[in-house]
């Protein structure tokens, strides 16, 4: 529901003001997470695109600009596009959230786990209590197979935001995967009970 609601918030912003880039550089990004959270409806894509353009044009020397449009660039596949718009947040403003997630994000899925690593310990210094920053560092533990560094990165996360679906879920698949199947289900079921959504997306 909080999503939806930022969403419209945002929305009826840039009809008051169709040159503010910085709420069009938000809307992107909420529009990304309403794409990973509604089973991957591609219009959501493209309504995120045209908004990270728009930022963009309207403010180039807006970090997080540039992180939106990473982020629709991501989600749409084009890895290395992505990692320049990242990079570029970077240099404008080298504590923007938005690309830090969206760097950790894309070079641990890539593989390229020293680059991941780099920005999630840079995430990390500047926020250290940052739930989703702490299950990018279970996920890059998860994918190489270091699954005991990633199952008490996830609890820390859970006990950091209890409420996080996203952190459940990711502990559930450390446990499924060492075989600890009771385990599992009794952490998925704590998951459930929360109204929070996934954001740092599998």
């Amino acid at each position: 529901g909080a999503l939806d609601e930022t969403i419209g918030i945002l929305e009826q912003l840039l009809v008051r003001n169709p040159h503010h880039a910085a709420a069009a550089a938000d809307l992107a990004i909420a529009y990304c997470l309403r794409y990973a959270g509604t089973g991957r409806d591609e219009a959501w894509l493209v309504r995120a695109t045209t908004s990270a353009e728009m930022a963009v044009r309207q403010d180039d020397q807006l970090a997080r600009a540039h992180a939106a449009l990473g982020w629709t660039q991501e989600f749409l596949g084009r890895t290395d596009p992505a990692r320049a718009s990242y990079a570029r947040a970077l240099v404008l403003d080298p504590g923007e959230r938005y690309a830090l997630i969206g760097s950790a994000r894309l070079e641990t899925r890539a593989g390229a786990f020293a680059q991941a690593r780099a920005a999630i310990d840079a995430a990390l210094r500047r926020y250290p209590d940052d739930r989703v920053f702490l299950d990018a560092l279970g996920t890059w533990h998860f994918r190489q197979a270091q699954y005991a560094e990633a199952e008490s990165v996830f609890r820390l996360a859970i006990a950091r935001a209890p409420d996080s679906v996203g952190s459940h879920a990711n502990l559930n698949a450390v446990l499924l995967r060492q075989g600890r199947i009771e385990e599992a289900l009794a952490v998925l079921q704590q998951g459930l009970q929360s109204p929070e959504h996934a954001a740092f997306c599998e």
